[in-house]
């Protein structure tokens, strides 16, 4: 893990609100404040609209370990964006928090700053998703910043399996068989960066929000495509959470398209 901290020194970005909230569970590293102190120019987002290019032939990664990380943070909905800080993101201490914590570390790092994390994952979705959204998102917004978040849930969720269904070309799928057949066009499985963050997206799309949930059986913690939009989930249940997840999950895809889009430039 601290080999592949060294690969982004214009990348790391760490919040007080955030030290606290390690400190209040136990799980602080102290090592990523000495990091931090050292290199202040590392607080800084994950991503630029240009994705930066990594030489890793002399770099030895464990990427089983990295995937761990990625794997938990992802099934919750948090999967990596342009702007997400990559040492609260890929730090390990996170495997030892519950769901609920690290739910509440990721709540947190939104509302922190004046909510600055929201605002930079705000821009960056309404630059690059399809114009189409975009009057009606920044109603979303409104509504949202207006203390009501409830009603925007199915909203985000339909523009989700839009953005994939349009990007894709894969208009005659939907649910779980949408996200299948964009995945199969993708490199998911390799250790190289582009396809670890395809990798965080794929694994929240299909284990958790697209997933084939019964609507008999208990419900799931994690907000899921079919029951909402199917009207089989209770609203009431519906958490602050859920908008700051399912925003970061759009802000993702829009993370993804510029990955397939770069290369397919290279491509030609």
């Amino acid at each position: 893990m601290n080999e592949m901290l060294k690969l982004f020194p214009d990348s790391i970005k760490l919040h007080e609100d955030l030290v606290k909230r390690f400190e209040e569970y136990g799980e602080f590293n102290s090592r990523i404040i000495n990091k931090t102190n050292i290199f202040p120019e590392l607080r800084k987002p994950l991503f630029s609209l240009e994705l930066p290019k990594f030489d890793l032939s002399d770099i030895k990664i464990d990427y089983t370990d990295l995937k761990r990380v990625i794997k938990k943070n992802s099934k919750l909905g948090w999967t990596l964006t342009f702007d997400m800080a990559v040492n609260l993101y890929l730090d390990e201490k996170l495997l030892k928090l519950c769901d609920q914590e690290i739910n509440k570390v990721f709540v947190d790092y939104y509302k922190s700053e004046n909510s600055s994390q929201y605002k930079k994952e705000k821009q960056n979705i309404i630059k690059h998703i399809d114009s189409k959204w975009e009057d009606t998102l920044n109603e979303c917004f409104y509504l949202f910043e207006s203390g009501y978040y409830r009603n925007q849930i199915p909203f985000l969720i339909t523009i989700i399996e839009g953005e994939i269904a349009d990007f894709s070309n894969l208009h005659s799928y939907l649910g779980k068989t949408l996200i299948r057949k964009w995945k199969r066009k993708l490199d998911t499985k390799g250790n190289n960066l582009d396809a670890l963050i395809l990798y965080s997206l794929f694994y929240f799309l299909e284990n958790s929000l697209f997933n084939k949930d019964e609507f008999e059986d208990e419900r799931n913690s994690i907000i899921n495509r079919n029951r909402v939009l199917h009207g089989r989930d209770n609203p009431n249940l519906w958490a602050e959470a859920d908008y700051y997840r399912l925003i970061n999950t759009i802000s993702s895809i829009q993370t993804s398209k510029n990955i397939i889009n770069d290369y397919i430039k290279k491509m030609k």
